[in-house]
């Protein structure tokens, strides 16, 4: 689309954002959805607010949460 503005400043941001969205900067907009779907898919299987910009919370896949570890003072003599 940013060669059809002959605006040199307007083309240049155009351009710019054209190639945000092909580098995958800007997956969350539906355009992105609409030229690389299986970028996109692929990315909402691990990002859950990505799957619910595109309605696609089913390819949503939770990780097992990761145990936590023991917090608190440590005892006299305790090494770390």
């Amino acid at each position: 689309m940013w060669p059809l503005f002959r605006h040199k400043p307007w083309q240049k941001v155009l351009k710019d954002t054209w190639a945000k969205l092909e580098k995958g900067d800007y997956d969350w907009a539906h355009l992105a959805m609409t030229y690389w779907p299986e970028r996109v898919r692929e990315k909402c299987r691990h990002d859950k607010s990505l799957a619910i910009a595109h309605e696609l919370e089913e390819l949503y896949v939770e990780l097992p949460a990761a145990p936590k570890g023991v917090r608190g003072r440590k005892k006299k003599g305790e090494i770390a």
